[in-house]
């Protein structure tokens, strides 16, 4: 294991520890496998190697799920929705009762658009006072060892607002960031 430091010997030694996986600009179909190794992934290109960036690729494929099980191609077809429920009965242990479970089909056709987005220490665009992200990550020291972030000033009304202005469509996730990122 000690030689697995060595740059030219570690990855004769440990082949096995990553894979690397590629995909094309566009829309991509994967099956469940290239899916769990698309949203585990913890290292790439492109400020796709972080804890934050795995979580909105596992946004991502969530809403594709959620999207292909409720298409009117999937609520129209007896047999996929036979399959579904087998799968999931298979994945999910619940106390919700089939008439809770109508209830909240009926409410969640109701809802119009799913607002997701990750709090992170990246780089915001538009920000009060000279600031440039809503968190700070401070020496691990002063938190035994573990990555957080904070607020800067223990003032999370600043973070409140971003929120708001997200959920309201005043800004979009990606425009706070967009110009911080055409800077770097």
């Amino acid at each position: 294991a000690t030689n697995s430091a060595q740059e030219d010997l570690g990855a004769k030694y440990f082949t096995c520890r990553y894979e690397r996986i590629h995909f094309d600009k566009g829309l991509v179909h994967m099956d469940g496998t290239t899916a769990l190794t698309f949203v585990r992934s913890r290292h790439g290109t492109n400020g796709e190697a972080s804890d934050f960036a795995r979580s909105k690729r596992q946004e991502k494929v969530l809403e594709a799920v959620r999207n292909k099980a409720l298409s009117f191609e999937t609520l129209t077809n007896p047999a996929r929705i036979s399959q579904l429920l087998k799968t999931f009965g298979r994945s999910i242990d619940t106390d919700i009762t089939i008439k809770d479970t109508v209830e909240f089909y009926k409410l969640f056709r109701q809802v119009n658009k799913i607002h997701t987005f990750v709090l992170d220490d990246s780089l915001k665009s538009g920000l009060p006072n000279g600031r440039v992200s809503l968190f700070i990550n401070p020496p691990r020291g002063e938190y035994g060892g573990a990555y957080v972030l904070i607020s800067q000033d223990d003032d999370f009304s600043l973070v409140q607002g971003y929120v708001k202005k997200l959920l309201t469509g005043e800004i979009t996730d990606y425009e706070a960031t967009a110009s911080s990122r055409t800077s770097n």
